[in-house]
């Protein structure tokens, strides 16, 4: 595959860069000479970064300047890099660092400027922190209760007395510290003084937080104009829309304020002035309506009158608003939902000289952003016709891309955990059964978009790697594919492949366990005799009582039995357990798939769903088997967890799965990850399980198929082969809808995957996002991996087997930041 121009450049590169370089003197001053005035500079040049001094499993992450995302770059090794964009002649740029290595500081020469020749190389030069300097000061003033102040928005100090006060967490020589308060004390107002600072050099201890008393309520009061006659009456309202007093107001009184709620409004406390009732044949408007934080009285609320034939309408335009969606607009406290784009107006007029100001409330669109153009102004002789609100599908960002290595490592599982950390399984196909001491795969981590992966040789004790050991395998677990978090808070997963010897290839396969509290992988949890169905994949999942359950694909090699595939069954804690056979043993085989029988399948090959039927008191698997069946493509089974009766649902007719590879010395291992034909069952909502798969349909592109339980099963849309193969689990988000991906074609040049949405009952298909070849930042191509929900419920994550800065893959967001 094409290979990005971020990696490291060769000399040749430097050539290339630099030759014309050499004659750009020369043609600027021909240009300016008036004699082959048609000779310009160049337009478009590289923006090169030059890093020395960068420590061994370090991160710089480094900016362009010119892109605020995709501007960034991801460095791990001294060498020379070139950012993704290339620089305009005449634009600026000013390159920074954005994340400093850990134990380091990193400055930057010639980050800033203009753009003037053919290439701008910045140079980045990193070195060890000496020292480390404690952040301090003083309190004053305090009365009783206590302040909360961060540093950085990251260390929390509470202080409840006056005095000397330290914040733990040292700052770093030459970084920068920012002192605030997050909480005040009851009935006072604390400020900072000498709260900021850069370049650290020295311990600080002029920090200066002082208290005052301050009243405990104030009033809130203002001006009326414009009234003729009748009764114009006010409310206050909390900060849920509560009415918290009530106002009548019969005359414009020259006296100042004109009027004055009667109750009034505690400290730090919030208001918001309406107009409940109109005059007889006038309308009022209110400016300067509202604030929160109150700290002093309130005298400013400004009521305007005006002849009911004074007012004018409020509308405007929406477009871009998705199928699916509705949005709220709101002007001067009247909300306006709408659904379908178009045009709108609000009910209630702005009276002429009144302010009017339309903004988006509340939650966006799922997975779209809107603004509003020309929103804000004052109404002058006329109706407001002109608000434009246009919204648009939020764009997709690459926020890693997996570097080079001796094996092309991707992603394959992801999910996010309940503490908001992602986690996810990077495996490579790229090994063969000699591969020596490679490391097979890993399990990285994201927290606020920085990827943390092991280190570069996998040779700590603590790595989250897979290796293998020996000449062959030799015991440790490799190829890891699913993940999941259990009840207990810690990570499992299973490996496809384990516990080889040099005279015996018995490829059995692991569970693993990553302990999220001690931060460490026990790639010991369990390995599979290969005597029995081995090679686990996909995730595990659990019931109610902590038992989990995962599939094995079973072997295939040369020279021994060959098994279909099981299901089995661990308890929550690792130990033994009863089996069906009647012995105990830490895992215990559920059902084991036959390869002669056709009829029941065997193979099965994504994760498990766990469906309990509330009536019967029975719970049941749900899964799929990509061989056998009626038709030798595969089945949809489920299994009776009581009874172990295994039943075919439906037996699958795809085209165009491949054959499994015997194993011989040298050559690949038959399983491959990105090229699984079907994924995992999702219970929606509604109660049905559906799923995909990535090959058949009317055009061999895949198809989206539902379960209806106990046994219905239909096709709910076929791809076109412009977007089709979809692969990993359905999910399902708040607007009822599914959400998946295709990974594309091998070989297109256009179908480089997608991201796709549709309705549980197969209409209303859309793509929202196609990738491509030439995307910012390297872009990414082929999904692999299943969409996450971000924690705000706004974003999607997932990652992609090819594309991005290396061409070996990426993690990328879908949404808001």
């Amino acid at each position: 595959m094409e290979k990005s121009n971020r990696q490291g450049l060769s000399k040749s590169d430097w050539r290339s860069f630099y030759k014309p370089a050499l004659f750009a003197p020369l043609a600027a001053l021909v240009a300016c000479s008036g004699e082959g005035g048609n000779v310009q500079p160049p337009t478009k040049f590289p923006l090169v970064v030059n890093v020395s001094g960068l420590g061994p499993a370090s991160t710089l992450l480094i900016n362009d300047g010119i892109n605020s995302t995709s501007g960034d770059l991801l460095i791990s090794a001294d060498g020379t890099y070139q950012f993704s964009s290339l620089i305009s002649y005449g634009e600026d740029y000013s390159a920074q660092v954005k994340l400093q290595p850990n134990g380091q500081l990193c400055a930057v020469t010639n980050g800033s400027g203009v753009g003037s020749a053919n290439m701008v190389v910045v140079s980045v030069t990193c070195a060890a922190l000496d020292h480390t300097y404690v952040i301090g000061g003083n309190l004053l003033g305090l009365e009783e209760g206590q302040v909360v102040l961060r540093d950085n928005y990251l260390d929390k100090l509470t202080v409840s007395a006056n005095g000397q006060f330290q914040f733990s967490k040292p700052i770093p020589q030459n970084s920068s510290y920012n002192v605030i308060i997050e909480e005040q004390p009851p009935g006072q107002r604390c400020a900072v003084t000498n709260g900021e600072g850069t370049r650290l050099a020295h311990d600080v201890d002029n920090v200066i937080v002082a208290c005052e008393i301050v009243s405990d309520s104030f009033t809130i009061g203002g001006s009326v104009a414009g009234l003729t006659s009748g009764n114009l009456v006010l409310n206050n309202l909390n900060v849920n829309g509560g009415v918290v007093d009530t106002l009548t107001v019969n005359t414009n009184s020259p006296a100042f304020p004109q009027f004055i709620f009667n109750k009034t409004v505690v400290f730090d406390g919030y208001y918001k002035v309406t107009v409940a009732q109109n005059p007889a044949g006038q309308i009022c408007s209110v400016n300067n309506d509202h604030g929160h934080n109150v700290s002093k009285n309130v005298m400013n609320v400004a009521v305007q009158c005006v002849a009911l034939n004074e007012s004018y309408p409020i509308s405007g335009m929406l477009s871009g608003l998705d199928s699916t969606a509705q949005i709220t607009l709101n002007n001067g406290g009247e909300n306006l939902p709408l659904s379908s784009n178009g045009t709108f107006i609000f009910k209630t007029p702005v009276v002429n000289g009144g302010r009017y100001n339309v903004s988006v409330v509340g939650d966006p669109p799922l997975l779209q952003d809107c603004s509003v153009k020309n929103g804000t102004g004052t109404v002058k002789n006329a109706p407001v016709l002109n608000i434009l609100v246009s919204c648009f599908t939020a764009p997709v960002t690459v926020i890693y891309s997996f570097p080079n290595s001796e094996a092309h490592y991707s992603p394959v599982g992801l999910i996010r955990a309940t503490d908001g950390t992602f986690y996810g399984t990077a495996t490579s196909i790229q090994l063969s059964t000699h591969a020596l001491n490679h490391t097979t795969g890993y399990i990285f981590t994201m927290t606020n978009g920085v990827v943390t992966k092991p280190d570069k040789k996998c040779d700590t004790p603590d790595s989250w790697c897979f290796a293998g050991a020996g000449h062959y395998w030799n015991q440790p677990p490799v190829f890891p594919t699913g993940i999941m978090q259990a009840k207990d808070g810690n990570l499992y997963g299973t490996t496809f492949l384990a516990e080889t010897t040099d005279a015996n290839f018995a490829f059995g396969g692991a569970t693993y366990k990553l302990d999220t509290s001690l931060k460490k992988l026990l790639t010991n949890d369990y390995f599979f005799p290969a005597s029995s169905n081995s090679g686990p994949i996909a995730d595990l999942i659990q019931d109610e009582s902590g038992n989990f359950y995962g599939i094995t694909y079973g072997n295939t090699w040369v020279g021994d039995t060959n098994y279909g595939g099981s299901i089995f069954k661990r308890s929550s804690d690792g130990a033994e357990i009863d089996c069906p056979d009647g012995t105990k043993a830490k895992i215990c085989t559920l059902y084991s798939f036959q390869l002669t029988g056709e009829k029941t399948g065997f193979r099965p090959n994504s994760r498990l769903t766990l469906v309990k039927d509330h009536i019967a008191g029975v719970s049941f698997l749900y899964g799929i088997a990509e061989k056998g069946g009626a038709t030798g493509k595969g089945v949809v089974f489920r299994l009776d967890i009581s009874s172990l009766t295994l039943q075919v649902i439906a037996s699958l007719d795809d085209t165009g799965t491949f054959a499994p590879q015997l194993i011989k010395l040298g050559e690949l291992f038959f399983y491959n990850p990105y090229e699984l034909p079907y994924s995992g069952l999702t219970q929606a909502t509604d109660g049905d399980l559906y799923g995909v798969a990535k090959y058949g349909g009317k055009n061999n592109a895949g198809r989206i198929f539902k379960i209806t339980p106990p046994n219905t099963f239909s096709v709910i849309y076929e791809f076109e082969k412009n977007n089709g193969h979809p692969v990993s689990e359905l999910v399902q988000l708040k607007d009822g809808n599914l959400y998946g991906v295709t990974q594309g074609e091998a070989g297109s040049l256009t179908n480089l995957g997608s991201i796709f949405r549709i309705k549980p009952d197969g209409t209303s298909f859309t793509t929202l996002h196609s990738f491509a070849n030439g995307a910012k930042n390297g872009g990414g191509k082929f999904p692999s991996t299943r969409l996450v929900q971000g924690s705000d419920g706004k974003s999607l994550y997932g990652g992609t087997q090819s594309g991005g800065s290396f061409d070996q893959g990426t993690i990328y967001r879908f949404g808001k930041n």
